[in-house]
């Protein structure tokens, strides 16, 4: 008979063996991570959803943990990779210092102390929490972080782009011998074995990324469809923090703090069923956290098809399919957040958090201090900025904010008490800040709504419905017959719901978030766009050739393939490769014999002739003034020479500003004649191409540099 691996003193979890096999036999999807198949003949445990062949009943065990499967000699399945499996907290039971024990070693704190230090953050003797492991999981503290650590490792194995030496630093291994000694041990596979069945050299260099080198790496995280990824960037984007977040419409990118280390990381949907991952980290021992904020400020491990299921069978709530929680990346800037958004609009509350975000940051930034830079340019320069902390806000007296006095206390005594718990609490020595925000009611300022809203987006708590929000009411006042309880225990999922409801009842449009200016380069000659003129001075024309901002389109056959070409009378707009990224969906009318595109068309085919070096044609490319600047730049790049993105960067007099050059010169519309593609790694690989990069090599080739 199968048997069921429940320690007498955990809670039970809702699931008999008869439950288990059912899910099993169905591969029932919502069951996954909350169980796992362990098959005796074979010695592999795997998922619910595992597309081996089905075993025998009498030849399987359920475990609850993958660490108890682990520990019981079972190895994981190579195809359904138990590692990426949703967890569960079901099966952990009541016990709050085994709860705080447990998320303290998966967040890695045995790798930065002992086991004694980590049972005196808790409160407990040494000798106890070995008990409490022995008789909640059969392990000890040891072998359980140890276990996590392969699991961890496992999965970057399996889905990142970083080589086995970085990934046994991340997980906590101090040399390559002990990371091969304990896959061996454990997994009796060695990590080169592992990879071989990984991905990750399919990893698609989707996104122009600078330098792609060993400091920026790849992974992919998986999660269960749907997701509505143009919803969610959509909801970063009108509350974007201007210098930590970029939001594009595929992509959204910020900097983060994380225990006292610095890093950045772009998210891109690369499937279905996946988010690639682009990141930078400082201390890569912390990639472990940074990954778990990630999943759970995108709400990757959500079963939505039962979420959504439930509110619609349940209340009869409208589900726009696949929306997920948007999450902050902790509960301190949900906190501010949702400070300085009561009572006024969204736009308001975002102008308030910018102004506060770079005043403080060229104020306490030591990154900043010692330079002379206007908040205007840091703005411009990418995710170079970092969110406030709260001794920032206790040192300053907020007089810039132009907002209510009584607001700005608020946000003091909030700054004050996030501070001093952050300090006297023990285990909040490692900059984490773990105050749940139903203790913030104490502080004079903030009520209910605050402190459900930061649950939401700094914790991702799923039951939180705002019912008090005003355009949450406004949408039940259309929809009669909704009641709360019903909605629970996925409030939370509602509130969102609702607001995207609310922009579809409402007919509202999404707001532009950057002002545009234009660049018109008549010749090389010209005065570059570093001098930040907004609008360079055009020759005065007469009203007959005044021009117009009617757009044109033409295409050009070239060795390349079909080239698209777009102007107006003032210049060219854009030129892309059949493979694009930043091509508009409306080009405007076809227009063959329009002069600039005549003369674009015309300079095009003496370059691939070899017998043009310069182009002349002017340009009227739209874009902000950091990415005209980088653009003037890249039209100064010599022919049959390269630039590092750190060259880029040097040319525009802003040596800091290498990952924001890499960001625009990913956004340049014109290919070939403002030459991104002259652009490589300082490693003199080729790097991403927005064309394709065997695009980008026949360009080089073409030029001799290849």
């Amino acid at each position: 008979m199968p048997t069921n691996h429940f320690s007498q003193s955990v809670e039970p979890v809702p699931l008999t063996s008869e439950q288990c096999k059912s899910a099993r036999l169905a591969r029932d999807s919502r069951f996954d991570g909350r169980f796992f198949i362990a098959v005796k003949t074979t010695g592999i445990f795997c998922r619910p959803i595992c597309p081996a062949t089905t075993p025998k009943e009498e030849n399987v065990e359920y475990f609850f943990h993958k660490a108890q499967a682990l520990q019981a000699g079972y190895r994981p399945c190579l195809r359904c990779r138990p590692d990426s499996a949703p967890d569960s907290w079901a099966w952990l039971g009541t016990e709050t210092t085994f709860r705080r024990a447990l998320s303290l070693i998966e967040q890695g704190d045995l790798q930065h102390s002992s086991l004694p230090e980590l049972a005196e953050r808790l409160g407990i003797s040494d000798r106890y929490l070995r008990k409490l492991f022995s008789e909640q999981l059969g392990m000890s503290p040891k072998q359980y972080a140890q276990y996590n650590q392969l699991m961890f490792a496992k999965q970057l194995l399996h889905h990142s782009s970083m080589t086995i030496s970085d990934i046994a630093l991340a997980c906590g291994f101090n040399s390559i011998r002990r990371f091969n000694d304990a896959c061996q041990k454990v997994l009796q596979l060695t990590p080169k074995e592992i990879r071989k069945n990984s991905r990750h050299s399919k990893i698609e260099q989707h996104s122009i990324t600078p330098e792609q080198d060993a400091s920026i790496h790849q992974l992919t995280l998986g999660f269960r469809p749907p997701f509505n990824w143009e919803h969610m960037l959509a909801f970063y984007r009108l509350r974007a923090i201007s210098g930590i977040e970029t939001v594009t419409s595929d992509s959204y990118q910020r900097s983060f703090s994380l225990n006292n280390t610095q890093g950045w990381f772009k998210a891109t949907l690369a499937s279905v069923s996946t988010l690639r991952i682009e990141f930078n980290i400082d201390d890569v021992r912390e990639l472990n956290n940074m990954v778990r904020t990630i999943r759970r400020m995108f709400d990757l491990d959500a079963d939505l098809v039962t979420i959504e299921e439930h509110l619609r069978l349940t209340s009869g709530f409208p589900v726009t399919s696949g929306i997920r929680i948007p999450g902050v990346w902790n509960t301190w800037e949900a906190g501010i957040r949702a400070i300085l958004g009561q009572q006024v609009s969204i736009k308001a509350a975002i102008t308030h958090l910018n102004n506060l975000t770079m005043t403080l940051n060229l104020k306490y930034n030591p990154e900043f201090q010692s330079k002379d830079i206007k908040q205007e340019t840091l703005a411009e320069q990418g995710n170079d900025c970092v969110f406030p902390k709260p001794e920032w806000l206790v040192q300053s007296d907020l007089s810039f904010l132009k907002m209510p006095q009584s607001r700005k206390e608020t946000l003091k005594r909030f700054a004050v008490y996030m501070s001093s718990a952050q300090t006297s609490k023990q285990e909040g020595a490692r900059d984490n800040i773990r105050e749940h925000p139903q203790s913030w009611l104490n502080i004079k300022g903030i009520g209910p709504w605050t402190v459900e809203y930061a649950c939401i987006r700094g914790l991702s708590e799923p039951d939180h419905f705002l019912d008090t929000d005003l355009v949450v009411k406004k949408v039940l006042n259309r929809l009669s017959g909704i009641q709360k309880g019903s909605l629970s225990p996925w409030g939370s999922y509602a509130t969102f719901h609702c607001w995207s409801a609310a922009s579809h009842l409402t007919g509202d449009k999404p707001v532009k978030q950057n002002t545009q200016t234009t660049l018109v380069k008549q010749n090389k000659t010209e005065k570059s766009m570093s001098d930040n003129q907004p609008k360079p001075a055009l020759k005065k024309r007469s009203k007959k050739s005044i021009p117009t901002d009617a757009q044109f389109y033409t295409y050009y056959e070239s060795p390349l393939g079909r080239l698209t070409l777009q102007a107006n009378d003032r210049g060219l707009l854009g030129l892309w490769l059949p493979i694009y990224t930043t091509q508009p969906d409306e080009l405007g009318e076809k227009k063959e014999d329009h002069p600039i595109l005549q003369q674009a068309v015309q300079q095009c085919q003496a370059y691939f002739a070899g017998t043009l070096q310069t182009f002349t044609v002017p340009l009227a490319a739209q874009g902000t003034v950091f990415q005209q600047q980088v653009w003037q730049a890249l039209t100064t790049i010599p022919f049959g020479s390269t630039w590092s993105y750190q060259d880029l960067a040097n040319a525009i007099g802003n040596p800091k500003a290498v990952r924001a050059v890499g960001l625009a010169n990913g956004k340049n519309p014109i290919s070939i004649i403002v030459p991104c593609h002259r652009v490589i790694g300082k490693n003199g690989k080729l790097t991403g191409y927005a064309g394709g990069i065997e695009q980008k090599e026949k360009l080089l080739k073409l030029e001799g540099v290849l």
